[in-house]
């Protein structure tokens, strides 16, 4: 791979650790990376706007070519705290979920739990705008992810935490983003990138410096990144990973 690489990244609190490393790493000379939410993301590179993606699990089948080709990943081993169920009534009174779009991933994730997990049929709809009293309601919850659920937290009763859930289900971790390329990675390139992104899970608090950290302390911030997240692309996760998409077969994530 010659040139500039076009990498794509996701725009939360949960990657600051791998761009910090890609950013402050020498391979930030080779690289031009893109932020997006997670569904962008994929799209850039299933359009070949980028070569590099941090990609939800769930979206990698649809991408022509796609492999996954580093040990980082962005996944949890227990609660992850950021992809969540929200909702002011409890699971056995919830009958319409609302769902963010931005990952493939936590859609299908709460599909396989329903069937699966919590033997429940609910009627599914798009979210559209966070900021509306409708989905306070009784009998309504709404799948959230990313930084957005750290404003959401103080809006609602319940809070069913998707990994959580998982592992109740499963006794598995999960995995929601991978690294993924189209193409072969030149070795050398690699190497690089696998030591900037662990230089970035190496370095958290010099990450977090500057950062708008949505209302979290430091440290909250911090324990988030450390507690919450689990960087490795273990073999549990890529376990995890196979029996997930093989769950989630048939249930459409759209």
């Amino acid at each position: 791979m010659l040139g500039t690489i076009g990498v794509s990244a996701v725009s939360y609190l949960n990657t600051v650790p791998f761009i910090y490393g890609l950013r402050q790493f020498p391979i930030c000379n080779s690289i031009n990376l893109q932020l997006n939410y997670p569904s962008k993301s994929a799209l850039s590179l299933e359009k070949n706007e980028s070569q590099i993606g941090l990609i939800p699990v769930a979206a990698i089948e649809g991408i022509s070519n796609a492999h996954i080709f580093s040990n980082y990943c962005i996944g949890s081993t227990d609660a992850v705290r950021t992809v969540v169920l929200f909702s002011n009534s409890s699971i056995d009174e919830i009958k319409t979920i609302y769902l963010d779009r931005e990952s493939r991933t936590s859609v299908l994730l709460i599909k396989i739990l329903a069937a699966n997990h919590w033997n429940k049929t609910f009627s599914w709809s798009e979210l559209s705008t966070y900021a509306s009293p409708e989905y306070q309601k009784p009998n309504i919850g709404i799948v959230a992810i990313g930084d957005k659920v750290f404003e959401l937290e103080k809006l609602y009763t319940y809070k069913y935490d998707l990994a959580l859930e998982w592992k109740k289900l499963t006794g598995l971790p999960f995995a929601f983003a991978a690294w993924v390329a189209k193409k072969s990675i030149d070795s050398k390139f690699l190497v690089q990138f696998e030591q900037a992104l662990q230089i970035g899970i190496d370095n958290i608090p010099l990450a977090l410096e500057g950062y708008n950290i949505y209302g979290l302390s430091t440290q909250e911030a911090t324990f988030y990144l450390t507690n919450n997240i689990s960087y490795h692309f273990d073999e549990k996760k890529r376990e995890a990973m196979t029996l997930f998409l093989k769950m989630g077969k048939g249930l459409a994530p759209g």
